[in-house]
């Protein structure tokens, strides 16, 4: 479509702005691109590359996966976007190919036809992830050039650059950067950019934690810079039609959920969740043979609605181990055959669920959904379709390797590692997930249902325990609050090595956001945020003009939101709205342009602890009271519009660099927070004691207020400031969040602890 096209190319142009430009003497560029899983990052960096070809990149390497199927697609998907059919003449020259990576013949054979110097098209190759494939690059490189390359830039794609890409070797306590022996694919990445003077190295992957964790400070007497994304980070919006975390796990439970029960494998001898590698399952559990009756119907279904030349994929993600896949694949082909015996036998006739146990089945689950087909046409279509459904195991020791060729294939996949990076499953419908991992990053990782599913998204259904579908609920939070930073680091026009980031950790999650080994360089810091009977506010407004006007029109916007769906009570001359959902307070709180200089939310000096916030908005399950208040008639009028007027209030401001501080840094009045008390008795009885006022009040409260700075001749007429009281008593726990900083985070807060004492 049109307009994923011109995402792309937006994209693209702005991720190409970031690289070096090869006419300069020399660079050395490290950035990142952040997409969804399954969402199209390998289009994107294909598209990147045909326009780095242009731009005047002669040499560019796309280090995929580590696996032989992983890399043969992305070779096959990588020629398809690079070559012109209607102009062979530019064909660029690729040193690998649909089934040949860089192996040891390749300085003997291959080599002899590319050369930088001579060739007047890219060399492009597309190599597994692995020690052999990386040293063979650089090998011949050295053996052709004699020395670092000046003359020709170098583009790097690392695909899935979380993965094996990133240097988990711990540093011995009296070893310097400088000294330090990195891992083995770390170490091979690092020398191929330092064969050139210019390079830039572009790491594409759905979970950048491991590499925001990367010591962005060190640098190794040979080896150059680690891969830190120095330089930038750039995040991919999803399209609308992407099924991803948000439209599996954004609200639970979900119609495209079905849960696993644990306790099926009770009496099986065997536990998906904790298996050795020569355990067997011996019987199927209920639950995965209702999963692939499901897989049937949808095949069926999707050639009912002339979906005949789609392929169509289930998948099964149970072990990690190759004798279990084995094992798996025996049972369900078994299965399978007796299934497709019966529906041949008995699907043409009138009943044929009274028939057989597995067809009535197969009807009972097609009744519970509302498809636009009846039952028998169905049947029918399902006696065509079920001939035609293979199962294949996908591990080391596969005899028959998977593959979407031009043939339609409708195919139930098992396996583990070779199916959880990277390789996409085509027309994937069905996913049964029964893996343990309290990798965050890992985990999400295996969503492997994750992707575009148009003609076909309501046929889509997820298998897995309930358990863990809330940790990929909670990694949903996690990425969104990511993408929040990224956002903000993008607005004030900062890049990763300026810009400190910080990674939400649950504390009730058994989730890590990564492996220990590539966090090493990151530190926890818990912090304790207790909001309960406190009162947050912004003492610090934004200075730029901009955020000052789209805040006012985000209060103006939202107030009359709330006025259409609540009553409007008037309480002197200021308003309440009581009993607000939490969804319209949220918007707000996450719309609204807060002041924080170091961009990770924690607001300690600000006072505006804006992430916490959201986050507590988004868990409790409370409403809200919403107060706009009133100022001294004595200043100027303001106007809502549907006769909601107010007069500003007058405040002292401190001026600063890039932002305003309100004098004493109070914001609200000592009697503000008793607006919301349900009599005026009551409201007179606590006046300004403001604790009182929040052990006494039902819901928190957001309080909005339109400032008019009295000493500030050159400043604004009037900003917004807002504050957030919450109700009960000090010391209730209403929320505590984990998180993991980064090394320039660890940097920010350092120095700000250091000015602190000085202060």
């Amino acid at each position: 479509p049109y307009s994923v096209i011109h995402t792309i190319d937006t994209d693209t142009d702005n991720i190409l702005n970031n690289t070096g430009n090869p006419t300069l003497e020399g660079f050395h560029r490290y950035g990142m691109v952040v997409g969804h899983v399954q969402s199209g990052k390998t289009a994107n960096y294909s598209a990147l590359i045909c326009k780095a070809a242009d731009s005047g990149y002669k040499f560019i390497v796309v280090i995929a996966g580590a696996m032989n199927n992983l890399r043969n697609q992305t070779q096959i998907r990588v020629q398809n976007a690079l070559i012109n059919p209607n102009s062979p003449s530019t064909k660029p020259d690729f040193l690998t190919s649909e089934t040949e990576d860089l192996g040891k013949k390749f300085t003997k054979q291959r080599a002899k036809g590319g050369n930088l110097d001579t060739s007047i098209t890219p060399i492009v190759l597309v190599i597994k992830k692995n020690v052999s494939s990386l040293n063979n690059v650089i090998e011949w490189l050295d053996k052709s050039y004699k020395g670092k390359i000046e003359n020709h830039a170098m583009l790097l794609i690392d695909d899935e650059a979380d993965y094996a890409s990133v240097d988990t070797k711990k540093k011995n306590k009296t070893e310097d950067d400088k000294d330090h022996d990195p891992t083995s694919i770390n170490k091979s990445i690092r020398r191929l950019i330092n064969t050139f003077k210019k390079s830039t190295y572009v790491g594409y992957t759905a979970t950048p934690y491991a590499n925001i964790f990367i010591d962005h400070q060190e640098n190794h007497n040979e080896l150059g810079a680690d891969l830190f994304p120095h330089d930038f980070i750039y995040s991919l919006n999803a399209p609308d039609n992407y099924m991803g975390l948000k439209w599996f796990f954004e609200e639970l439970p979900n119609p495209f959920i079905r849960y696993i029960e644990e306790s099926e494998f009770d009496d099986m001898d065997f536990s998906p969740l904790k298996h050795k590698k020569d355990e067997q399952l011996k019987t199927l559990p209920p639950s995965l043979i209702e999963a692939i009756h499901q897989f049937v119907i949808n095949v069926a279904v999707r050639d009912l609605r002339g979906q005949t030349d789609k392929h169509n994929s289930m998948l099964i993600h149970m072990s990690l181990f190759t004798n279990v896949h084995k094992s798996i694949a025996y049972l369900v082909g078994g299965y399978l055959d007796k299934l497709k015996a019966d529906i041949i036998s008995f699907g043409s006739l009138d009943t044929p669920e009274g028939f057989s146990g597995h067809i009535s089945k197969i009807k009972n689950l097609y009744e519970t959904s509302s498809m636009e087909f009846s039952w028998n046409e169905v049947i029918h279509k399902i006696q065509e379709t079920i001939k035609t459904i293979q199962v294949c195991d996908v591990h080391s020791e596969s005899q028959v390797e998977l593959s979407y060729d031009d043939d339609r294939k409708n195919v139930i996949a098992i396996g583990g590692l070779s199916l959880a990076r990277g390789f996409t499953l085509e027309g994937l419908s069905v996913s049964y997930f029964m893996r343990n991992t309290v990798m965050n990053d890992t985990l999400m990782q295996m969503g492997r249902w994750f992707g575009y599913r148009n003609g076909y998204d309501d046929l889509c259904k997820l298998y897995i325990t309930e358990k863990k579908a809330t940790h990929f609920q909670d990694i949903f939070l996690t990425a969104e609050d990511l993408v929040d930073q990224l956002k903000d680091m993008k607005l004030k026009g900062l890049t990763p090595r300026d810009y400190g980031i910080a990674v939400r950790q649950h504390p009730e999650s058994v989730l890590q956001v990564t492996a220990l080994n590539k966090s090493r360089d990151s530190q926890d810091i818990l912090v304790d945020m207790d909001l309960s009977g406190r009162a947050k506010e912004t003492s610090w407004i934004v200075k730029s003009p901009k955020s000052l006007q789209d805040n006012l029109q985000l209060a103006y916007d939202f107030v009359n939101k709330v006025d259409t769906s609540y009553y409007r009570e008037s309480v002197k001359s200021s308003y309440l709205w009581r009993n607000v959902e939490k969804d319209i307070v949220l918007e707000f709180a996450s719309n609204a342009k807060i002041y924080d200089p170091h961009g990770h939310g924690l607001g300690i000096r600000t006072r505006m602890p804006i992430a916490f916030i959201k986050q507590f908005i988004h868990d409790s399950d409370v409403k809200w009271d919403v107060a706009l208040y009133s100022g001294d008639k004595a200043n100027e009028l303001y106007s809502f519009g549907n006769d909601i007027n107010i007069y500003k209030e007058s405040r002292k401001f401190v001026e600063h660099e890039d932002y305003y501080e309100v004098s004493n840094r109070q914001v609200s009045s000592g009697s503000a927070e008793a607006i919301a008390l349900p009599s005026k008795a009551l409201r007179d009885e606590v006046g300004s004691n403001r604790s009182k006022a929040r052990k006494l009040r039902k819901n928190p409260l957001l309080m909005l207020h339109i400032l008019q700075p009295s000493n500030l001749p050159d400043g604004p007429e009037e900003l917004l400031a807002f504050g957030f009281s919450f109700s009960g008593d000090v010391g209730d726990k209403y929320n505590i969040v984990k998180r993991k900083y980064n090394t320039v985070a660890i940097n920010e807060l350092i120095n700000q602890d250091m000015n602190d004492d000085e202060n």
